[in-house]
């Protein structure tokens, strides 16, 4: 069986997801996106090392665990900064990928 680099489902859906936080760290999403996810800076008014990151919303069942409003934040926040701050969607998504 050959390697046919197609992704499983539970990677596209988080590759999905991560693609939607990063246009939506650089406000490339439409407007009524604006204000979906929380920045930690907004919760914590002073500086951390994690205010750059966003809030994860509690979820006390699995369903809700597997929104991207719960999920979003929980995938970004893991990234690298260097992944975080990619020039362009297509970088981000070339880097991204396995």
């Amino acid at each position: 069986m050959h390697h046919h680099d197609i992704l499983k489902l539970d990677d596209l859906h988080k590759f999905l997801v991560q693609q939607l936080m990063y246009k939506y760290s650089n406000n490339l999403l439409p407007h009524p996106f604006a204000n979906y996810f929380t920045p930690s800076h907004n919760i914590h008014y002073y500086n951390t090392r994690h205010s750059s990151n966003y809030f994860i919303h509690f979820a006390r069942t699995n369903v809700r665990k597997d929104t991207v409003k719960f999920l979003g934040p929980k995938l970004w926040n893991v990234l690298s900064n260097e992944l975080k701050q990619s020039h362009s969607i297509f970088c981000f998504r070339k880097k991204i990928l396995p």
